[in-house]
């Protein structure tokens, strides 16, 4: 069901990559995969900022604190609904970023956060900083 939910929200970031792109980005530049990964990294931030001010947003990924240990299982708590929260903010990328681009970015910072996630990692260094 994720996935298909997933397929059907992304169809507006083609849609509008598409129809409405200001500026398209070579597929094989350097730049384009570095402006994807910070793009994904950028809204992955504020649809997290935001599930933990808006309430309604909050109502769907307070799931996934409400576990007293900080771990796989934790990360993979997530709401059905929060899907509906988010994909607006990655929305404007489409006016430059390629979907391809977007979709391999989303799922290396998916990957990120699961690796985020557990206790096995005690310190990721000086990237704890940034």
């Amino acid at each position: 069901m994720e996935a298909l939910l997933s397929g059907l929200l992304f169809s507006s970031y083609i849609y509008i990559h598409a129809a409405f792109c200001i500026s398209a980005l070579p597929w094989d530049y350097t730049a384009t995969w570095v402006c994807a990964a910070l793009g994904i990294d950028f809204c992955y931030y504020w649809v997290h900022r935001a599930a933990h001010e808006i309430n309604l947003l909050w109502a769907a990924h307070q799931v996934h604190h409400s576990s007293e240990d900080y771990n796989l299982t934790t990360a993979l708590r997530q709401s059905a609904f929060q899907t509906f929260g988010s994909w607006p903010f990655y929305l404007p990328m489409a006016f430059f970023i390629p979907p391809t681009h977007a979709i391999v970015h989303k799922q290396l910072n998916l990957l990120y956060q699961f690796w985020i996630h557990t206790e096995v990692v005690k310190s990721i260094g000086p990237l704890e900083y940034v």
